[in-house]
């Protein structure tokens, strides 16, 4: 049931469970709870729509160089899975691991114990079935790479990609009809209120139009987003310093996390060798891709972080390529539909790179030179990227050389050097705004660079191809192109003790009784898989962890 804006009233309401937020993990949480005799509220932190003065409350400040805060987060109902690219994939066992080579690796749950919520997760993001096997594809090609066979560099791999879904639009019907669930429409929470310091008594609220309110419950669900989550708990905490709202030893905000990506090399493959670089169908027409990755056991004998990469065509930058279609994507970049949808690493490259006119109007020369190709290719990909119900991801233009640039999606290792803390800068609701430090670590750079070498080594002795750094100064081109955006994982992690995290094993606030945590700042690592599928299970897992203790309660 929603509660629109208009008809919220300056006083308590009392529910059995609160939750703070409402996109990919407050929505599963309230879904999978159904049933189940619980009275739930969300309080999603906005409506329906866009709104300019809240999307304002998400912006900070940070050492990286242009890389906003707010672009790739949205406040609104449903959070970024509005704008997500659906990219989803699961995490490996060796993400779980303590592995001596990275700091502050290992989960204090096992791949199993999460393994179990991954089907019921992929159901949750419309991906089918949880198996991320190329066997699994029902197109007729079995490689990627022609031939490549490697127990150090995996191309069997899939990742499958979802709508992508819009979890406003999923469980409408459900946030409509409900009568256990309470929604209340365009409103924020403003201060988590505690009683003796085990215990959350009640949140306090604001909607757009001022109203103040406040809701108590018996177990509230932190649910905002992996700056949103530190945001509010370090809120409390700086100010009145007699709680510690999960941030005894320090921890709150701390291990902030993203994945480094960006490209530092191509292949050239020999001309003999098939390349299979498209986007193919599991059952029921799922869009999904191979791609390239480090095996475990090559992980740990190099020590390296986690590793996967895809081929990609030239940077859409670059005129050179004398390709309309990514000609017309320059020129499209900076319309707020595509600027949201850019990763970051292009993002940030983008609007910090200073392009002149002549870079413009040979793109736009590009564009009139090919008109004829591109407008029938224009029109089939608009129906299939935009109009069907099942999106293109996105767009993969064939290689005419066989050679092709290398994307990277790497894991980022935890350190307590890389944190989210409070400005003096303060938002509509009086609440401080957020300044993010973020800086690679050597092993960071090391293992992006081994993991080329690796392929590079393989694909030769294969008699494959041949891996190629496109700079003399790899690492400084992986500098320059750090950036942030949806994946904000680790500022509440999770540990099996208070010194060395925020949440234990179920994500629940250390010391404090009834609040627990959702979402990816509980990741303890952030392995090299895009999150959203390990958000929602984690979710899931959350949800069964409530309904028990609801049940032995009763």
């Amino acid at each position: 049931m929603i509660k629109k804006e208009n008809s919220i009233k300056n006083k308590n309401y009392q529910f059995d469970l609160c939750i703070i937020g409402s996109g990919h993990a407050a929505l599963p949480v309230a879904i999978r709870l159904l049933n189940k005799n619980i009275k739930i509220c969300l309080i999603p932190g906005g409506s329906f729509s866009i709104s300019n003065k809240l999307q304002e409350t998400y912006q900070g400040k940070s050492n990286i160089v242009n890389n906003s805060l707010d672009k790739h987060r949205l406040r609104v109902i449903g959070g970024t899975s509005k704008i997500w690219g659906g990219r989803c994939i699961p995490f490996k066992k060796i993400d779980f691991e303590k592995r001596n080579y990275a700091k502050n690796s290992g989960w204090p749950i096992s791949y199993n114990s999460l393994k179990k919520y991954y089907s019921d997760a992929a159901t949750y993001l419309d991906i089918g079935e949880a198996e991320f096997s190329s066997n699994s594809l029902i197109t007729k090609n079995k490689f990627l790479i022609d031939g490549f066979v490697n127990d150090e560099v995996i191309t069997d791999e899939i990742e499958k990609f979802s709508l992508p879904t819009d979890f406003s639009k999923k469980f409408a019907s459900q946030l409509n009809d409900e009568n256990n669930i309470y929604l209340f429409d365009n409103s924020s929470v403003i201060e988590i209120v505690y009683k003796n310091n085990s215990t959350v008594c009640k949140v306090n609220c604001k909607t757009v139009s001022g109203t103040n309110f406040s809701i108590t419950a018996k177990n509230y669900v932190l649910a905002a987003g992996g700056i949103e989550n530190a945001r509010l708990l370090l809120h409390k905490f700086n100010f009145s310093k007699k709680y510690s709202c999960g941030n005894k030893y320090n921890n709150v905000g701390r291990y902030f996390m993203t994945h480094f990506s960006g490209i530092i090399a191509k292949i050239k493959f020999n001309n003999d060798v098939d390349i299979n670089n498209k986007y193919e169908f599991c059952k029921n027409k799922i869009y999904s891709r191979r791609r390239i990755s480090i095996s475990h056991n090559s992980q740990r004998k190099n020590k390296i972080l986690n590793f996967s990469a895809f081929l990609h065509h030239s940077p859409i930058e670059d005129s050179s390529h004398k390709n309309g279609i990514l000609s017309l994507i320059f020129l499209l970049k900076n319309l707020r539909y595509f600027s949201h949808r850019i990763p970051p690493e292009y993002s940030k490259r983008l609007s910090n790179d200073t392009f002149s006119i002549r870079c413009y109007l040979t793109h736009i020369k590009n564009v009139v030179f090919n008109l004829h190709r591109i407008i029938p290719k224009v029109i089939m990909l608009s129906k299939k990227r935009f109009f069907d119900k099942r999106k293109l991801p996105s767009i993969i233009i064939d290689s005419e050389r066989n050679e092709f640039y290398i994307h990277y999606h790497v894991e980022h290792e935890p350190l307590r050097s890389n944190y989210v803390s409070l400005i003096n800068e303060v938002d509509c609701f009086g609440l401080k705004k957020t300044h993010v430090n973020l800086k690679p670590s050597k092993n960071d750079i090391k293992s992006i660079i081994k993991s080329h070498n690796i392929i590079d080594k393989e694909l030769r002795k294969q008699k494959k191809g041949k891996l190629f750094f496109i700079n003399s100064d790899s690492r400084n081109l992986i500098l320059s192109q750090i950036g942030f955006g949806g994946h904000l994982i680790g500022t509440t992690r999770m540990s099996n003790d208070y010194k060395n995290g925020v949440v234990n094993k179920d994500c629940k606030v250390f010391e404090i009784d009834n609040l627990y945590i959702a979402g990816s700042s509980v990741f303890p690592t952030g392995g090299e898989a895009n999150p959203a599928l390990t958000i929602v299970a984690l979710s899931l897992r959350l949800a069964d962890h409530l309904s028990k203790k609801y049940y032995y309660n009763e």
